[in-house]
């Protein structure tokens, strides 16, 4: 990470994401966008696990992780080292990761071993980070979500492209004996993110009625 005013910067755009994905959880399914300025504003390159494409990601990891927590990558194992260096946080099997990391269009199946907590301390089941192609609105007509639960007046539709279609089907498993469960952010190729908490329901519906 860079020093001086370069080191305030770093540290005020670090808040900025952090409030954002606050608002992110507390609001399900509606999308808030990452400033273009906090990329590049580290000393490291995104890891290669992620591709050129998911460049918004590292400012969400510089955000979210660091000695204090554990992270599991499904597939590709390649920068695991290069990540814990990056953000000082430690790998860790997916049982008992806190965050789990699922590239761009990789399987999500492994999800499904992530903790969920215990009816004493729900908060402790993990953090999934998606990155996805796209992250938009749903409307009719366009396959998506819809999402209803805590924070939504009458429901919220979702479209999130580039994510392996059995994701939401592993999603509702895991998350349907509330207040065990996992929440989720999708970090897209340009920015946009959405959050899905374990407290919200989630219906995937394939086409809308006109």
């Amino acid at each position: 990470m860079k020093s001086g005013e370069d080191h305030q910067t770093v540290s005020l755009l670090t808040q900025n994401i952090f409030r954002l994905l606050l608002d992110a959880i507390s609001r399900p399914g509606r999308i808030y966008e990452i400033n273009p300025a906090a990329v590049g504003e580290w000393d490291c390159p995104v890891p290669g696990v992620f591709g050129n494409g998911d460049s918004f990601l590292l400012p969400v990891l510089m955000t979210l992780l660091d000695k204090e927590v554990s992270f599991y990558v499904t597939g590709n194992k390649g920068t695991v080292q290069e990540m814990a260096e990056i953000t000082g946080a430690h790998a860790s099997v997916v049982r008992d990761a806190d965050f789990v990391l699922v590239p761009h269009e990789a399987k999500s199946k492994v999800i499904l071993e992530a903790k969920r907590g215990a009816l004493q301390y729900p908060d402790e089941g993990a953090t999934i980070i998606f990155c996805v192609e796209r992250v938009c609105e749903g409307i009719e007509n366009r396959p998506c979500i819809r999402l209803k639960g805590p924070s939504i007046a009458d429901m919220q539709r979702l479209s999130i492209t580039g994510i392996d279609p059995e994701t939401f089907a592993h999603l509702m498993l895991i998350n349907g004996a509330f207040p065990l469960g996992v929440d989720s952010f999708f970090v897209d190729m340009e920015g946009r993110v959405a959050a899905i908490p374990r407290s919200t329901t989630i219906e995937e519906v394939k086409e809308w009625a006109t």
